[in-house]
């Protein structure tokens, strides 16, 4: 018993815990809970991290050289991956990288045409380069798109055959039917379907005729003709809405309606006609919504105040169609629909009773709301009523801010104690800051060795802020690497 209790008595070295979290994050786990850790300090988009991730890319595991080779992308000036460390690590990483990297905006032309000339690039991960350069309307090397044709992955032939219809081959996708009709009825079904959805990503029109073709045939796959019609009405096929009408069927099921909806207002290609076929019913209130939404933005009318009722359903489909819709949309209807969802939280009465999703969105609103508007967002985090969940997740929201104005706003608040929102307004102070007064530095060392009501993400944020503004990043990751 004294052994057992005597450490618990001793004040945590805040330098000793620091080490300790994020040697936790940098070591495998076979649950691999030390991902999620990695991922918060990339959040932080610190370029004083760059020994850091330096260090964790010559760890021979793929998923955390993913995770490094990103960061150091995040963080580079430019914000751009650097195409010889691709070279460096394992072929699951490049692959990884590549795919990610892409859609993060992490690489651009030339980055993509100095990896294509490296001769050791694995297949997939080439082919999304030239799918990429495709996308952009460039160029694509034809002989290569030969060689990945024959390759014996199916995904690799179907997308480098697509690719090859697009840059003129276009028997190319005919020859691989050959292929598809080789295959077993669960290995095909995946790859059609799969092959309907990169040639919507890619933008392959070329394509529309063999997709046309395949989900005419009497036994198409319900999977694959609703990603085919989708790919269609995405890339304006005049026969688009006469497939939808026949897929969705003459007397179509209550989910089939609200899929189908969704996928008009998804490919934002529809005529008015279209969303009257769905005929909502008044104990409908989701469909009913769709058509309503889908017809405003078929007439050019007030998208906003649709998207906030949409929103206020509380329907997690269409809810992530809204938040990815309106990022798209004119500023001032995105500034009303952030505002709404942020006030609707204050106005939020019962906060133990709220679910998770509805905060979610309330940390994703402050935060695109702070790129419009940052007042908007910083004179409602300096009424929010002191440490509840409102205040929390306007904190939350900030954390990708670059802005000092975040720190400062912060640092207005009061902070009287350890609960949560106090330490989320210190881990604000301390991003922006150089250095910290001693008092702060110390409570920071005491959320990093576990004393703030904070998440493993925050507290690995909190460890290296610690690290950095005591001073002890060499010591520090000297200790972690060891």
């Amino acid at each position: 018993m004294p052994v057992a209790v005597a450490p618990a008595q001793e004040v945590a070295d805040p330098l000793a815990s620091s080490v300790r979290l994020l040697r936790r994050a940098v070591t495998p786990a076979k649950d691999e809970n030390n991902l999620p850790l990695l991922f918060a300090l990339r959040q932080l988009r610190d370029p004083d991290l760059k020994p850091f991730f330096y260090q964790l890319a010559q760890r021979k595991n793929w998923m955390m050289q993913v995770h490094a080779v990103l960061g150091l992308g995040e963080i580079d000036t430019n914000r751009r991956i650097d195409p010889w460390l691709v070279t460096q690590v394992l072929p699951e990483t490049q692959e990884a990288v590549i795919a990610t990297g892409l859609d993060l905006d992490l690489m651009g032309p030339p980055q993509i045409k100095e990896l294509l000339a490296w001769d050791k690039l694995n297949p997939m991960s080439r082919l999304f380069l030239l799918a990429e350069l495709s996308l952009l309307k460039q160029p694509t090397d034809a002989a290569e798109l030969q060689t990945l044709i024959g390759s014996d992955n199916s995904h690799i032939a179907s997308l480098a055959s697509a690719l090859a219809v697009q840059q003129g081959q276009a028997s190319a996708l005919d020859q691989f039917d050959a292929r598809l009709k080789a295959m077993g009825p669960g290995e095909r079904l995946e790859i059609q379907s799969w092959l309907m959805q990169v040639i919507r990503k890619y933008e392959l029109a070329a394509c529309l005729p063999w997709v046309r073709q395949t989900i005419e045939t009497s036994d198409v796959d319900a999977e694959v003709a609703y990603q085919g019609v989708f790919a269609m009405l995405t890339l304006q096929d005049p026969a688009a809405l006469e497939a939808w009408n026949r897929h969705l069927g003459e007397k179509p099921s209550y989910p089939d309606r609200v899929r189908f909806g969704m996928m008009l207002l998804s490919a934002k290609q529809a005529p008015l006609s279209a969303f009257d076929r769905l005929a909502p019913a008044d104990d409908e209130p989701v469909l009913k919504q769709i058509v309503a939404s889908g017809r405003i933005m078929v007439s050019g009318g007030d998208l906003a105040p649709a998207i906030i009722d949409m929103l206020n359903l509380n329907h997690p489909r269409t809810t992530a169609w809204a938040m990815d819709f309106i990022k798209t949309a004119a500023p001032a209807d995105a500034q009303r629909v952030y505002a709404h969802v942020l006030d609707q939280g204050r106005d939020a009465m019962d906060r133990d009773a709220r679910q998770a999703e509805p905060v979610a969105i309330e940390i994703e609103a402050a935060s695109r709301l702070f790129t419009l508007q940052p007042q908007e967002v910083l004179s409602r985090l300096a009424a929010a009523p002191d440490d509840g969940l409102h205040q929390q997740a306007i904190l939350l929201g900030l954390f990708e801010a670059k802005s000092t104005d975040v720190a400062d706003a912060a640092a207005a608040l009061r902070r009287i104690g350890s609960g949560r929102a106090d330490c989320l307004a210190l881990l604000l102070i301390a991003k922006h800051a150089t250095s910290l007064p001693p008092d702060d530095l110390r409570q920071l060392g005491l959320i990093a060795s576990g004393g703030g009501q904070v998440s493993d993400i925050l507290q690995t944020q909190s460890a290296w802020l610690y690290l950095k503004l005591a001073g002890k990043v060499d010591e520090g990751l000297a200790a972690v690497f060891q």
